[in-house]
């Protein structure tokens, strides 16, 4: 690879072939149809934006701006990388190269800060993304404002009424609670989001940087609740 691995930081390979890229935007779409020339079953792009810190704009305007990112279906920011400024995941969420993607991770906002159930609406928004099958939140306060006032279900309902063909959910430190998880398993056993196989709200993150202000917005949700929902969508299959 020496010809294109200036591109890219790192590659990940799934039965001898290499299927995702972990890659600078800045410096991937420089190179981004030669990579894809040399990988041909290449699906999955991890970001990475130095240590961990947010996708800044020039980062998010690159890749809405390369032809190549538009044949992804996979896109990764890892727990460490994430949007601080929602404008910020709108310019790349508004591109016209933005991939029909089928699995997207948007990593743990470091603040505390996260911007709740908008960026749902904003996911849901993005006509791109109708076809998503998994999706992995963090540190969003989905379910708990920065002043603890609680959101209910709210942004998992907006996500399963524009993405009916979700199957898994992670939604790790969002202020998720048993509350919150048996008000999801009512809504399931009615029928809704029919394709919805999974619902994971343990805090589980693949980085040691978790900051105190994203631990405090750890989901409690006990076994039993947890359970709950996964019970019914067991019953489905």
């Amino acid at each position: 690879f020496a010809d294109i691995h200036a591109f890219f930081e790192d590659v990940r390979w799934e039965r001898g072939f290499v299927t995702h890229v972990r890659a600078k935007p800045s410096v991937f779409v420089k190179g981004a149809d030669a990579v894809f020339a040399a990988f041909p079953l290449l699906r999955g792009l991890v970001i990475d934006a130095g240590g961990p810190c947010p996708v800044n704009l020039t980062q998010a305007t690159a890749l809405a701006g390369c032809p190549a990112f538009a044949r992804f279906t996979e896109l990764d920011t890892t727990d460490d990388h994430y949007f601080a400024r929602m404008s910020d995941l709108a310019v790349l969420l508004a591109s016209e190269h933005m991939p029909r993607l089928k699995r997207l991770k948007l990593g743990t906002v470091r603040g505390g800060d996260g911007p709740g159930p908008a960026i749902a609406r904003m996911l849901a928004d993005c006509k791109a993304l109708v076809g998503l099958e998994h999706v992995e939140l963090g540190g969003q306060n989905l379910a708990r404002s920065v002043m603890n006032e609680p959101h209910g279900i709210t942004a998992l309902e907006v996500l399963l009424e524009a993405m009916p063909a979700l199957r898994t959910i992670r939604v790790p430190y969002n202020g998720f609670a048993d509350a919150e998880a048996r008000a999801l398993a009512q809504r399931l056993e009615a029928g809704f989001g029919p394709a919805l196989r999974a619902v994971d709200f343990s805090n589980v993150l693949e980085t040691d940087a978790v900051t105190k202000a994203v631990s405090f917005y750890r989901n409690r949700v006990s076994d039993e609740a947890a359970h709950a929902v996964n019970a019914v969508l067991a019953a489905r299959d």
